[in-house]
C-alpha cells in the first residue's frame, strides 16, 4: 500500500485544524507513489543512510512493562471494557518493541499484536494516553511495512486528538517515511510544517531534515542553510538528543560545505553557529574534507583562515 493522494489530502485537511497550524499555509504536494526500489535513492542518500537516522525526540508518557510475564498475569484482573486492560497491553507492546532489534521477526510482530489489541477495544477511547498508543502503533506498523495501518493510525490520532503534543511527531513520521522512500520534495514540504509549532525540538529537527532533503536531491547550497540553522538551534537545547542533533547537523554542514560553500567565508559562517562549536576543530575537519575531495586549494584557504583569523 503506497502513500497516495487520499492519504496526503486527509493529512492536510485534518491537520489544518490542529493547534499551531495556519490553515492558509497547508500545502498538498503532487501525488506520487512511493516506490521502494534502488532507483528511488541517489548515491548521496545511499551514503547518508548507512547509519541509523536520527528521529524527532519522543519522550514516552507510558512506561514499558518491566516484567512482561507479570503484566500478562495482571491482565486476568481486567476485562476488555477496563482502561487498565488497554494500558497493560500498551505497556507490554512497548516492552516487546524494545527487544525488536535483537529478535526482529518475532518481537515486532508480537509488539504490534499487543498494541492492536489495545487499540481495537472500545475502552481505548477512555484511555488517557490514546495518542501515545496510536502513535506507537503507527510507528511500529510503518517499520513492519504495513503502510496502510500506519497511515490510518496517524490520521486517527490527528482526528481524535488534535491538541496532542504528538502532532508534530505525526508530521515528522509522515515526512521520515517519505524521505526514506526517496520522495524528498514531498518530505521537505512536511518537514517545513514543523516550524508551525512552538516546539524547539521540532523546529531544529525540521531544519536539519529540510537540509537533508536538499542535499540528497542535489541542492548543496540550499542544504547548508538547513544544516547551519539546525546546528544553531539544536545547540540551544538541553539534553543528549539536542547535543546529538547539533553534532549530526554540524557533520552534514561540513560535508555539504565542501560541495557548495565558499572557503573564504567558512570561518565566519561556522563561527556564527554558536558558542557550543569549537571553531578551530571544525575548521581543521573542514580542511581535511576539502583535501579528501581533492580540493587542495580550498583546504589551503581553510588552513590560512584557521591560522590567521581576521
Amino acid at each position: 500500500m503506497h502513500l497516495n493522494r487520499l492519504s496526503w489530502g486527509a493529512l492536510c485537511v485534518v491537520c489544518a485544524g490542529c493547534n499551531g497550524l495556519d490553515e492558509d499555509t497547508v500545502v498538498e504536494p503532487d501525488a506520487r507513489a512511493i516506490e521502494r526500489s534502488s532507483s528511488s535513492t541517489s548515491s548521496a542518500y545511499a551514503g547518508a543512510s548507512q547509519t541509523e537516522p536520527l528521529r524527532l525526540l519522543h519522550v514516552h508518557a507510558v512506561e514499558p512493562a518491566s516484567d512482561v510475564g507479570a503484566a500478562r498475569r495482571a491482565l486476568a484482573e481486567f476485562s476488555t471494557a477496563d482502561v487498565g486492560w488497554v494500558e497493560l497491553h500498551h505497556r507490554i507492546g512497548l516492552s516487546l518493541s524494545m527487544s525488536a532489534d535483537r529478535e526482529r521477526a518475532t518481537s515486532l510482530d508480537a509488539a504490534l499484536a499487543e498494541l492492536e489489541a489495545a487499540v481495537s477495544v472500545p475502552a481505548a477511547d477512555q484511555y488517557p494516553h490514546l495518542d501515545e498508543l496510536l502513535f506507537d502503533s503507527a510507528v511500529l506498523s510503518l517499520q513492519a511495512g504495513d503502510e496502510q495501518r500506519g497511515q490510518e493510525r496517524l490520521l486517527r490520532l490527528i482526528r481524535e486528538q488534535p491538541t496532542s503534543p504528538l502532532i508534530p511527531n505525526v508530521y515528522a513520521t509522515f515526512a521520515d517515511h517519505l524521505f526514506d522512500a526517496g520522495e524528498w520534495e514531498d518530505a521537505r514540504m512536511l518537514y517545513a510544517k514543523l516550524q508551525d509549532w512552538n516546539m524547539p525540538e521540532a523546529t531544529a529537527y525540521g531544519a536539519y531534515r529540510t537540509g537533508m532533503c536538499h542535499l540528497v536531491s542535489g541542492g548543496d547550497v540550499d542544504a547548508l542553510g538547513g544544516f547551519f540553522r539546525a546546528a544553531r538551534l539544536a545547540g540551544e537545547l538541553d539534553g543528549g538528543w539536542g547535543r546529538r542533533l547539533a553534532e549530526v547537523a554540524l557533520n552534514e554542514a561540513i560535508e555539504a560545505y565542501v560541495l557548495g560553500g565558499d572557503p573564504s567565508e567558512a570561518r565566519q559562517l561556522f563561527g556564527n553557529i554558536g558558542p557550543h562549536v569549537d571553531l578551530d576543530t571544525v575548521l581543521d575537519r573542514l580542511a581535511d574534507a576539502y583535501r579528501d575531495a581533492g580540493d587542495n586549494d580550498g583546504a589551503a584557504m581553510i588552513d590560512e583562515a584557521r591560522a590567521n583569523p581576521a
